[in-house]
């Protein structure tokens, strides 16, 4: 394979890069995906021998990305890669004089509108797809959730997604990601609130008052972003929006 790596969600991603349009690539790329899959503790060794042991272990196998890079792809690759279950990523590039202008094709294999009605069935699904490791526990924080949070949950889907069409929602094992070209914000559900966590600085201008924020740039934690906010009610949500559009903005 090409390139092989780690996103930002810590999950894995094999990149495959042709110099011209190849319809063997999403075939091979997925060929690489599947191999990957099968060879876990090997990639998590390399992690580990890389980079450090806690980022081995957290390793997301949920959401493995494959990405295709490549001058152009035909309407049958476009049809194909929404009937993969893995989520395919595929990018076109264009050379002018010096420069090379990449373009994301289709956004992404994974909807970005996807409910998040995390049921039974599903989850049997997964079951006995023999990923147990893998179901993300969203599931269950979801379900447990009041009502109150999974209002406040629903109006912050509404709201990210009005401010643009590329945005794109991952469900991961311990939170639910939403990325433009990298992650806006980060949701992790509990049952009485919900936190979330902005790509933006936790600059003293962005602090609202009788909220609970705090900066989480040197602070370890689960998803991406900076500024921690916990929200209990639909009027947190609602005094925050501003933060999510300039998070969406910056990123």
């Amino acid at each position: 394979m090409d390139t092989l790596g780690l996103d930002e969600n810590n999950c894995p991603v094999v990149i495959e890069y042709k110099r011209n349009s190849n319809d063997n690539i999403i075939n091979q790329g997925l060929f690489y995906v599947d191999w990957l899959k099968s060879h876990q503790k090997d990639f998590e060794w390399i992690i580990l021998e890389k980079i450090d042991k806690e980022t081995a272990k957290s390793i997301d196998w949920s959401q493995t990305r494959l990405i295709c890079i490549a001058t152009d792809f035909n309407r049958y690759d476009k049809f194909a890669i929404h009937q993969c279950k893995v989520n395919v990523e595929l990018v076109t590039y264009s050379r002018f004089e010096n420069q090379i202008l990449f373009n994301f094709t289709n956004v992404s294999s994974t909807k970005k509108n996807e409910e998040l009605t995390f049921n039974n069935t599903e989850c049997i699904e997964k079951l006995n797809s023999n990923t147990l490791d893998t179901i993300p526990k969203a599931y269950n924080k979801f379900e447990n959730a009041n009502t109150i949070v999974k209002l406040i949950f629903k109006e912050f889907e509404d709201y990210i997604f009005s401010l643009s069409d590329n945005i794109q929602k991952n469900v991961l094992i311990h939170y639910i990601a939403y990325k433009n070209i990298k992650n806006v914000a980060c949701v992790e559900l509990f049952k009485n609130n919900l936190k979330l966590f902005l790509s933006i600085n936790p600059e003293q201008q962005y602090m609202k008052k009788n909220l609970k924020m705090r900066d989480v740039t040197s602070i370890g934690h689960r998803g991406t972003g900076n500024l921690e906010i916990t929200i209990n009610s639909l009027e947190d949500l609602e005094s925050i929006k501003d933060l999510i559009k300039i998070s969406v903005q910056k990123n």
